[in-house]
């Protein structure tokens, strides 16, 4: 018999008043008990998945939420708490779907706006997290921790100038939180690279070592202020803060490989020991932190030239951090040729400069690991030139769909209209307000952002007399190199030394391409040639930017500047000729980079087997 709709709405009321005290366990029964006569319920089956959800019966919890949406779908307490239970039963693919689909976003609460934050920036996804960081904070604007989230998002992705408010914000609500602190000092250090002020730098010190101070325990924030130090070249001051983080926790994972890293062939055997017992027994480090523990040991066994050992480690490196979609070979071939026919000749010639005077920004791109580091603090070294780092614009500008070319590489469907000059000086002027803010006053800056190999077509577009420095190394050193270091998940090509040698193949294809039709604007610079004399080097590329000589150039190493690429050790370290073919080093394991490079001319002898003496 059916219990009556007054009864029903007493047992409710009841089981409500019992998960208040927390009693899930009774109030579930009380549910279970209206479901039998109201099976149809949204509001008990929802309560009843929250009293399961508390009790850990996900799969059962699951069910009563699907079924309360079905029947009333704009059910966002429902929507919420259904996100939350995913966010705890790891089902990523389906909180990616929900990341895409505006009704869902908009249905969250805010701990569910939280939660999935959090999760997808656990997988390092910060695009995704972006969203529900801005949802978080919309329904809270007080909340100090949706500020932080949204502020390290934002920092994540490129965009350090607007992530600084959010985390002052942060600070203001919560100014005694040392990960608050750390959070700002990261994004003053991006903001430090981009705009060189010496008061980033210091201003990012001071938090941190405030917040180590604040929080002894802490071995990250310890070790996040050895980086600032490392960065800035102060290498002893950085491996004592390394230690400490050590002091702290001594399995800390990431003071281990920054320790081996920095002490590089002086590593301590108990050191190489603790890093290499922590990588092989601990599971509670993301993959990120293990592949830079295993790259920081392949270095070590690099430098006591134990070179078997450093490849399995480098291969360890990579294995982590290899992002489950696979690089598309024929799909980079395809953006290539799309960009050649896009760009097909010198003459976006109806195109006039905006300004015929000398263009600021000087570019030096070409494949990571080829030397733009070393050049670009060269060249910055010269009193008339400044350096800018990496700066995404180029690339943002394809993502963003406001270049010539759209992902693909081919015109967009508006290119008449985009070749006009009003469209050409909106986005020159949005450039050159980027440079402003790094140096208001030097002749030069040069984006050395070297995947601006593939902008060339829309760089000079914006700025037709514009100066383009191709750096160019050996590719077997180059594909190597790229194999040693670490990149993110989004060079999915970077993982695997086929890969990498497919897309260097598919590079100088593109800068071929370039060379032919923009060639006067053009220098290409062979990195063997800067290792075998560097004064001449550094004097072509002057006299192709019309600079005069200076001598400063070749003293880049007394430059007050941080580095925060791969190269930041290498960058400050004299030129060894010992980087020139080292790739030899590593013949034996290269069998996949050879294949994937068969029509080099040398690979056919590298294949061959060396003939055989016969005995006499």
């Amino acid at each position: 018999m059916a219990i009556p709709t007054t009864r029903a709405d007493e047992l409710m009321r009841e089981a409500l008043h019992l998960q208040e005290l927390g009693d899930n366990r009774q109030a579930l029964i009380i549910y279970e008990q209206i479901l039998r006569s109201y099976p149809r319920h949204p509001d008990v089956l929802h309560n009843a998945g929250f009293a399961q959800f508390q009790l850990g019966k996900m799969h059962a919890a699951e069910n009563h939420f699907l079924a309360a949406i079905s029947l009333r779908p704009r059910f966002d307490r429902a929507r919420s708490n259904l996100v939350r239970l995913w966010t705890r039963m790891d089902r990523s693919k389906t909180l990616t779907e929900i990341a895409h689909d505006p009704d869902w976003v908009d249905a969250l609460d805010f701990e569910a706006s939280i939660e999935l934050c959090k999760h997808f920036m656990d997988r390092e996804d910060f695009v995704l997290a972006l969203t529900f960081s801005r949802r978080a904070l919309t329904l809270n604007a007080a909340a100090p921790h949706a500020s932080q989230y949204l502020g390290i998002c934002l920092l994540r992705t490129n965009r350090a100038e607007e992530a600084e408010p959010h985390f002052r914000k942060a600070l203001e609500y919560l100014p005694k939180s040392p990960e608050i602190m750390a959070s700002l000092a990261r994004c003053l250090l991006s903001m430090h690279m981009r705009r060189k002020r010496k008061s980033y730098w210091m201003e990012a010190r001071t938090l941190l070592s405030t917040a180590a101070t604040a929080a002894p325990g802490s071995p990250r924030i310890r070790h996040e202020l050895g980086t600032v130090y490392e960065e800035n070249g102060e290498f002893p001051v950085a491996l004592d803060e390394y230690r400490r983080a050590l002091d702290a926790k001594p399995d800390y994972l990431p003071a281990l490989a920054s320790l081996v890293s920095l002490s590089r062939e002086d590593a301590p055997q108990d050191l190489l020991n603790n890093l290499q017992d922590v990588l092989e027994q601990d599971t509670t480090y993301p993959n990120s932190e293990k592949s830079r523990g295993y790259q920081a040991l392949g270095k070590y066994f690099d430098h006591q030239q134990h070179y078997d050992q450093a490849f399995d480690c480098f291969k360890r490196s990579n294995q982590l951090l290899r992002p489950g979609a696979a690089y598309d070979r024929a799909g980079r071939e395809v953006y290539i040729d799309n960009l050649i026919a896009t760009y097909a000749t010198p003459a976006l010639s109806h195109t006039e400069p905006a300004d015929s005077g000398e263009v600021r920004p000087v570019f030096v791109v070409g494949m990571p690991r080829s030397g733009t580091t070393l050049l670009e603090h060269m060249l910055a070294s010269h009193p008339l030139i400044e350096g800018a780092g990496e700066l995404p614009y180029f690339t943002g500008l394809e993502r963003r769909g406001l270049s010539l070319h759209n992902e693909f590489g081919r015109r967009c469907d508006d290119w008449d209209l985009r070749l006009q000059s009003a469209y050409q000086k909106r986005l020159q002027d949005e450039y050159d307000q980027i440079l402003e803010k790094i140096d208001a006053d030097a002749r030069h800056i040069i984006d050395k952002m070297p995947f601006n190999f593939s902008q060339v077509g829309m760089i000079l577009y914006l700025y037709p007399t514009a100066r383009i420095v191709h750096a160019k190394r050996d590719m077997f050193d180059t594909c190597v190199s790229c194999f040693i270091e670490s990149f993110s998940a989004e060079h999915n090509w970077s993982f695997d030394l086929g890969d990498i040698a497919h897309y260097y193949l598919q590079y100088q294809r593109l800068m071929k391409h370039w060379i032919a039709i923009f060639g006067s604007q053009i220098m290409t610079i062979d990195y063997e040639d800067v290792v075998s004399d560097r004064e001449s080097a550094v004097r072509r590329i002057l006299d192709f930017l019309k600079l005069d000589w200076s001598a400063k150039c070749l003293h880049y190493k007394d430059q007050d500047r941080s580095i925060r690429t791969p190269s930041k050790w290498q960058g400050r370290q004299p030129i060894y000729k010992t980087s020139v073919k080292r790739w030899k080093c590593y013949k034996a394991h290269l069998t996949p980079l050879f294949e994937s490079a068969g029509a080099a001319s040398e690979v056919g002898d590298i294949l061959k087997p060396a003939p055989r003496r016969l005995k006499i």
